[in-house]
Formats: C-alpha cells, sequence, structure tokens
C-alpha cells in the first residue's frame, strides 16, 4: 500500500512539474513577445503596448497554427525543456542585439 501513494505522489509531482514547465515556457516566450513587440513594433508603427497575458495568447495561437514538430525529433522532455529554452532566449538575444545596436 505504501508504494502504491510512493507512486501516485511521484506520478503527481511529475505531472505538476510537467504543467509547471509549461506555464514558465509559456510565460518566457509571452515576455519574448512583448519585448519584441516594444522594440519594433510601437516605435515604428505607434501601435499600442502589449500585456504580458496578451502576449501568451497571441505566442500559444502562433505556435499552434505553425507547429512543424514530429515525434521522432523530441522524444525526451528534456529534450523539448532544453530547445524551448534555448530557442526563446537566442531569440530575445538576437532581438536585444538588432534593438540596441542597429536601431
Amino acid at each position: 500500500m505504501a508504494s502504491l501513494i510512493a507512486g501516485l505522489m511521484m506520478a503527481l509531482v511529475a505531472v505538476a512539474g510537467f504543467f509547471g514547465v509549461i506555464v514558465a515556457l509559456a510565460a518566457l516566450r509571452g515576455y519574448v513577445l512583448v519585448s519584441y513587440w516594444m522594440w519594433f513594433i510601437v516605435p515604428t508603427f505607434g501601435a499600442k503596448p502589449l500585456s504580458i497575458p496578451v502576449a501568451i495568447g497571441i505566442s500559444a495561437l502562433i505556435s499552434m497554427v505553425t507547429h512543424q514538430r514530429t515525434a521522432k525529433d523530441d522524444s525526451e522532455w528534456y529534450t523539448i525543456l532544453w530547445m524551448g529554452l534555448w530557442m526563446t532566449g537566442f531569440f530575445w538575444l538576437y532581438g536585444w542585439v538588432v534593438h540596441s545596436y542597429f536601431m
């Protein structure tokens, strides 16, 4: 009985961690979108600033519409996490360099 409870607790922690990572990556992508919006769209077109919740929704919509990954590419959870962090961070850094040094 104790091993069953321990197994259920491990599964619960894994599910909570999975959703926590999804929420954290969504917030990070929302922050990156807000940064790009403030750096490039607001000064160029005079648009209103975006809030992070709106940016998270736009980012989720774009991801859903343009999703192109196959199951064999990301078979491990740490690959998905690493690529999510690395690609988002690199994208933000690229925009920061363009904004800081070329505008």
